[in-house]
């Protein structure tokens, strides 16, 4: 995947529209002038990656190198005009033949900005997503770009992950003895639950995760469970109020 600003390309056709209407008289270097428009052409050729318009754009290459010899006062000739323009309205075909097999997929506002869903540290509290341990933080952030490119039940199952991740962090904190065995995500909770010496976890958020994990966590492991873009949206909700509560105590 790469992420270009589609500014890059109203630029290449910005360039493109004023190079075709070049006429005699017109100034040639400097920016803004003929030069500056041709640099900026192939600039934006490059970082597009436009290599068979590039190819194509040879002679209008051999044009600019020219060019920018000259003095800042030069003006265009008929002749230079002529020439310039009519290998612009080849490189236009070559461009628009080449630019068609590419597509550009927009990603949109959810309920969440896209802003906020590609940086999720966003949606915590301040320095919650810090405190987060790396496999919590990857998943969190991969949660937030499924839901940009509204993939919800992969968002699903990396939130998931991720909230379990620091059930497992929240839990050794309060329970110092070293698990014994496999532990799971109703043993996290249970074992919070039922701890009966020094200090002990906020019931709210036991509770919290236990509902996660009984209406959410355990009905995605189930193949027949398919999340849509509103649902992955209420779960995220929810389960950022539980993240940044354990958050806070990491």
């Amino acid at each position: 995947m790469i992420k270009r600003n589609i500014r890059e390309y109203i630029q290449i056709g910005a360039s493109l529209r004023f190079l075709q209407d070049a006429k005699a008289n017109q100034y040639i270097v400097g920016s803004g002038r003929i030069t500056g428009n041709l640099k900026l052409y192939f600039n934006e050729l490059d970082k597009l990656d436009l290599s068979v318009t590039k190819r194509a754009s040879r002679n209008l290459k051999s044009i600019y190198d020219d060019f920018i010899k000259l003095d800042e006062s030069a003006k265009l000739t008929n002749a230079q005009a002529h020439d310039l323009v009519e290998n612009i309205k080849q490189v236009r075909k070559t461009l628009q033949a080449e630019t068609e097999g590419i597509q550009a997929i927009i990603i949109t506002d959810k309920r969440y900005t896209i802003e906020k869903l590609q940086d999720i540290r966003q949606l915590l509290d301040t320095g919650v997503f810090e405190r987060l341990p790396d496999l919590a933080k990857y998943d969190l952030t991969e949660c937030g770009y499924c839901i940009c490119f509204e993939r919800p039940t992969a968002a699903a199952f990396h939130l998931l992950r991720a909230t379990e991740e620091i059930l497992k962090h929240f839990h050794r904190k309060y329970i110092k003895a070293k698990p014994t065995g496999f532990m799971t995500w109703g043993n996290y909770t249970t074992a919070l639950k039922n701890k009966s010496k020094g200090k002990k976890p906020d019931l709210t958020i036991i509770n919290h995760l236990d509902n996660i994990r009984m209406s959410f966590r355990n009905p995605t492991q189930h193949p027949d469970k398919i999340y849509d873009i509103q649902e992955i949206q209420n779960l995220l909700g929810v389960c950022l109020d539980v993240i940044n509560r354990m958050g806070k105590e990491l």
